[in-house]
Order: C-alpha cells, then structure tokens, then sequence
C-alpha cells in the first residue's frame, strides 16, 4: 500500500532547505502555477526556507521576494523546445551553484539545497536530477497529469530522448502521485512502490464563501449577470477539457430552464487551444445570451461566487484546481467521473459525477442540481467540509514538511516505503 501520510516518520532538527523546480511560475497562471505558489507560502510561513527556480518569460523582474518566497528566473532561449530545456538546465545549475553556502555558514557540508523538488517530469525534473548529481541533495518529482494525457506515459515514453529520461528517473528519490490513478501510472513507467508518496494538491480556503442567497446576488449584480440559475466552468479553453461536450448539454439544459447561464472562465493558453472553435459552436447550437466567455482571471473568486455550482467535464485531469477551489468555495461541482474527480465528490453528497464525453447524463446532472437549489447549497457546504478536512495548502504543506524532514534525516529512498 502507498502511504497517505509521513507523519509516523521521524524527523530532524535541522529545516532542510528546499528548491521549487518549475518551468512556469507567477504572473503565469495554470494549474501548477496555483499549486506551486500555495505550497510554497504555506511552507515558508510554518518557518522553512523555500526558493523558487523558474523560467524568465520576458517580463517582470528576474529576481523577487513573493509570499515571502524567494524567485529567481532564469533567461532561457525559447525558439525550440530542445533549446528552451537546454538553456534552463544550463542557467538554473548557474544559478544553484552560485547558492552554494561559504564554509563559515556551512560547516556540515557545501550542499546548496536540501530537497530538489520539481514541478513536473520534463525539464524541471532534468534539472534536480542533474543538481543532485553535481552538488548533492534530494530529489522529489510531483506528477500532475493522468489518463489520455499520461504525464508519466509522456515523459518516459512518447517524448524524444525517453530512454534518458528513464535512465534519470533512477536518480529521483520520490515521485509524488496527486491521486490514485497517477500512482498507478508511475509504477506502470517502471517506478517502484516504495518511491511514491501520494499527497493530494491543495487549496486555499477563503475566508467568505458566499454560500448565502445576499452573498451570491451581491456578486452576480456585480458583474451584471441577469439569470435565475448559474453554472461556472474554470479552466483552459483546451480540446481535453470535455467543453464541446458541456456545450452539447447545455443546450439541453437552457430548453427546460430558459433563465439559466453558463460562464466559462478562462483562455485558450498555448496547447490544444480550442477558445474559437467553442464560440463557433455555441453560435451554432443557437446558445446566445446564456453562454458567456469571460476570459482569463487571476483571481476567479467573484465569478465562482456568483455560480450555484462548478461545472468539470474533462477528459484528463490530475486532479483538478478547478474542482478543489469550487468546494473550498462553497459550490457543489458537477464533474466528469474521472478516477481524482471521485477521490473528491461523493455523486449525490458534494456533487454529481457524470460519465466522461457524454452530453445527456451531464444534461440530465445540471439540470438536477440548477433545479434544486437549496438541496445544491447543502452539498455546497458538504464539499467546502471535505476541503477542510483533507486539502488545505496547510494540511498539503504538513504532509510534504514530513516527507522532506524523512528524505533528509534517513538520508535513503524507505523513507515512503511501507
């Protein structure tokens, strides 16, 4: 069995210090962006020093101080992918070398940091591995992606140079499996169960939620939204977020409940961009007035808080932010019955769970829950009590304080093992 928790794990005085690793970072915003900032402020603020190591994307400065996180980026050549990869593998071991400690604030040893922990098994996972080589340390890989889209399938298999990336992967001290399915993925790359740790992603819990009929009219009339009912989607406008398919049912949904609108939060970004082609299809479908594009939003909470329920009908998830930010705030979430999406929603508690790529049972589930209001708030409040419970960056953040203080006290790979 793969451990839950690493708590039971003794630990050590000293707070290792700790490299994020990650190709994207703050002001870009995805679903490892969140993840990784929410971590990270969680970490530092229970007391550990906690480094960011990222892209430059041209903007904004080089280095900062963010939710008293330190970010350096590294200027990298994007022309080709092979460059991109190989200019931030060069410029980020420049720049972990240069954090080498002197011996006077060092005396035990000359290692930079304690713990490589990189956000995804492409380049940022070449990067710790190959710091690890150069100046010691651990590495730990977090696994973000499942099922059509296998991360683990990708990185060791269908991407060019695999058979190295294989052979790297020997150096990694832990992956992280997000959910159930993706550990399975891992050990199907040839990973052995006693490299995995599951930790789950984590969320911040707003303070308000909103939940109150004043709260969610206050924030409709803000943005000047004019229906009885509201379902919000937030994500990527991308081909494996399952929007053709919602598209299909609301049509369905908005012939039985006129005064109903769906809001799609979010932009096409950079893969599998399909933001036109959903316009044209709900211009086709004759969807009108009731389907609203708002674009990219850093902060999605008014949006959210303007919904009766979160609407998730992808094809491939890890697990979702989305998901988790629409039970932390509140909202009970429709979802398609991918294997994270039933880690999360009990269907008919905290949500419904709808077979992935079908109209008509995800139809039939809006339908349900926008009809019943009142029964969708109590499941509302039931999913915002499973966040509290199980997935708060402050109960995420315990679990990989422990893994840490275990990789840098026991000093081998048991550390996760049974």
């Amino acid at each position: 069995m793969l451990r839950k928790s690493m708590h039971s794990i003794p630990v050590q005085v000293t707070t290792p210090r700790i490299c994020m690793i990650s190709t994207g970072f703050y002001p870009q915003v995805g679903g490892v962006e969140r993840q990784l900032r929410g971590l990270s402020a969680a970490l530092v603020r229970e007391g550990h020093p906690v480094d960011v190591l990222t892209r430059y994307l041209g903007d904004g400065p080089v280095d900062e101080e963010l939710d008293g996180v330190n970010v350096h980026r590294v200027r990298s050549i994007h022309s080709t992918r092979a460059l991109a990869s190989a200019s931030f593998l060069i410029g980020g071991l420049r720049w972990i070398r240069r954090q080498t400690p002197s011996s006077e604030d060092r005396s035990q040893d000359s290692t930079p940091f304690d713990i490589y922990h990189c956000h995804q098994a492409f380049s940022a996972a070449n990067l710790g591995v190959f710091a690890k080589k150069m100046l010691g340390g651990r590495v730990v890989v977090k696994v973000t992606i499942s099922g059509r889209l296998s991360e683990m399938a990708t990185a060791t298999r269908d991407m060019p140079f695999a058979s190295i990336r294989r052979k790297l992967f020997e150096s990694v001290d832990v992956f992280i499996a997000i959910s159930d399915e993706i550990a399975q993925e891992i050990e199907a790359a040839g990973i052995p169960k006693r490299r995995i740790a599951r930790i789950p992603n984590g969320v911040m819990l707003p303070e308000n939620s909103g939940i109150d009929l004043a709260s969610r009219q206050r924030a409709r009339d803000a943005l000047g939204y004019g229906w009885e009912r509201v379902a919000v989607f937030v994500g990527r406008l991308a081909w494996e977020k399952g929007l053709f398919v919602l598209l299909d049912a609301w049509k369905d949904v908005v012939s039985k409940l006129p005064k109903a609108g769906l809001v799609l939060v979010g932009g096409g970004g950079t893969f599998r961009n399909v933001e036109q082609e959903l316009k044209d299809r709900a211009e086709e479908l004759g969807l009108g007035d009731s389907v609203l594009f708002a674009g990219a939003h850093e902060d999605v909470t008014p949006m959210v808080q303007a919904a009766n329920l979160l609407v998730q009908p992808s094809f491939s998830e890890g697990m979702s932010n989305a998901v988790l930010e629409g039970m932390a705030s509140g909202r009970a979430v429709v979802a398609s019955d991918l294997p994270s999406n039933c880690e999360l929603i009990t269907s008919g508690e905290s949500g419904y769970l709808t077979p992935s790529g079908q109209a008509k049972p995800l139809a039939d589930a809006l339908l349900l829950a926008l009809d019943s209001p009142q029964k969708t708030d109590r499941m509302g409040l039931r999913a915002r009590q499973t966040i509290e419970r199980k997935y708060s960056f402050e109960r995420v953040a315990d679990q990989y304080r422990a893994l840490y203080e275990a990789l840098t006290s026991n000093g081998n790979r048991e550390a996760v093992s049974s």
